[in-house]
């Protein structure tokens, strides 16, 4: 019979390009960054692009964060699909930012030489359903990425976590021709969710008074820069990807 150390468990990676209305513009994928904390532990590794499944070893009782980043033209990073072991065994956009609170809560607990019994006892399945409600009721479109990250870090491991932690702030909805009026092409977001949404409704949620990240697709891929006020995009910047 085999001990809890010895179990291998296989979670499916999504699929690329993703199943989405603007499938046909991703470029191919390069590789998968790929991240498993155990909470004690922590392996960190390259994936091909071919790679469907990742392979983790849980222990009884410990929750397992395992993020993948899809990285196209060798250095442009989409933001992480995710899931935590034993509470889902497929990796998907939504939950790469549930997961990726996890790796930074077991990161900070390693770095302060503490057990993380607050991953264990913290209820991440309805974290994640709190997020999907937020992303079905919003007025403008949900983006986790855009909530504050040390705020809910801090709310875990002092128990005074809230729901209302996991609310956008300071964000800006803007029209997609806003975008394509200072470059032609397809402006894919890094949060994978906010392209399908876009596409239909041609409307994209960005930060306030900062700036962000897309991949324009107009004739090669390259980076683009879109310096946002707190009313309009004042600018776009486009520039060549390194190559590594």
């Amino acid at each position: 019979m085999q001990n809890d150390e010895e179990r291998t468990v296989f979670l499916k990676l999504p699929c690329w390009p993703p199943k989405d209305i603007y499938s046909d513009k991703y470029p191919d994928l390069c590789r998968w960054d790929i991240c498993i904390h155990y909470g004690s532990s922590v392996k960190i590794y390259s994936a091909e692009a071919s790679t469907t499944c990742i392979q983790i070893s849980p222990s009884l009782g410990v929750p397992v964060a395992v993020t993948a980043i899809p990285v196209v033209n060798q250095s442009f990073q989409f933001s992480a699909c995710g899931a935590i072991f034993p509470y889902s065994s497929e990796l998907s956009w939504s939950d790469g930012f549930t997961a990726t609170i996890l790796t930074q809560l077991y990161s900070t607990c390693l770095s302060n030489n503490s057990k993380c019994l607050d991953a264990q006892k913290f209820n991440w399945t309805k974290f994640s359903e709190t997020l999907s409600t937020k992303k079905n009721t919003s007025e403008i479109f949900f983006n986790p990425w855009y909530c504050n990250r040390e705020n809910i870090l801090n709310g875990i491991i002092n128990q005074k976590f809230s729901a209302t932690l996991l609310n956008q702030k300071n964000c800006l909805c803007i029209k997609s021709e806003e975008l394509n009026a200072f470059s032609e092409g397809t402006f894919l977001h890094q949060y994978i969710p906010q392209n399908h949404a876009a596409g239909i409704n041609g409307l994209i949620t960005v930060p306030k008074s900062k700036t962000e990240l897309f991949l324009n697709t107009a004739e090669k891929p390259v980076i683009a820069i879109a310096e946002c006020s707190d009313t309009e995009i004042l600018s776009v910047t486009l520039c060549e990807m390194p190559i590594q």
